[in-house]
């Protein structure tokens, strides 16, 4: 391919269209290829655990940061991914499955130079689940039980469908919400 040139015909080459042959095709901006749903499982679930004093008076803002992290990592055979110090003297034990998790269950005593404290390890209430919106005509004629029940093998624990008021009389939506028990919401689309 040639541009003419004012002066004559002098043949130059194009290099940008060389170029083009051996690029991989663009991808607009914004647009993702794929599914519009999370198909992955992740077999290795991390946990968030709280573990809290239970004599009153008496929280673990006081105890040596080094004992206590020999004493989780003894009762879990492992190092927890991370540890962090809350308000009100509790610890937020971040775990990499629900194996470790069990085994920080267990922890109900930490003893200190000063003594023992009793202490009880459980679940984090809003940190273990996630939110999810899904919008679809087939909700309007079903119930909360239906769609929990049919997607209870996605780790959904509670559904609650949008109402509408007409006539005063609450009728269902096409949205529901979804509780699901995962820090990570993934729903498999069919």
């Amino acid at each position: 391919m040639g541009v003419k040139d004012p002066g004559g015909y002098i043949p130059l080459a194009n290099y940008y269209s060389s170029l083009g042959e051996f690029s991989e095709p663009r991808r607009k901006m914004g647009k993702k290829s794929g599914t519009p749903f999370s198909t992955t499982q992740n077999t290795e679930e991390e946990k968030f655990l709280v573990m809290e004093a239970t004599e009153e008076g008496k929280d673990l803002s006081r105890c040596n940061p080094f004992l206590l992290q020999k004493i989780i990592e003894n009762a879990m055979g492992g190092k927890p991914e991370k540890v962090t110090r809350l308000k009100g003297g509790r610890l937020l034990i971040r775990v990499k499955n629900e194996k470790m998790a069990g085994k920080a269950y267990k922890i109900t005593k930490i003893s200190d130079g000063k003594g023992e404290l009793c202490v009880k390890v459980a679940e984090h209430p809003t940190l273990n689940s996630s939110k999810g919106i899904i919008r679809c005509p087939d909700i309007e004629y079903m119930t909360e039980e239906e769609i929990k029940e049919g997607l209870a093998g996605q780790k959904v624990t509670e559904v609650a469908i949008m109402k509408r008021k007409v006539d005063g009389q609450l009728l269902n939506t096409k949205t529901a919400i979804l509780t699901f028990n995962s820090s990570n919401a993934s729903l498999k689309s069919n």
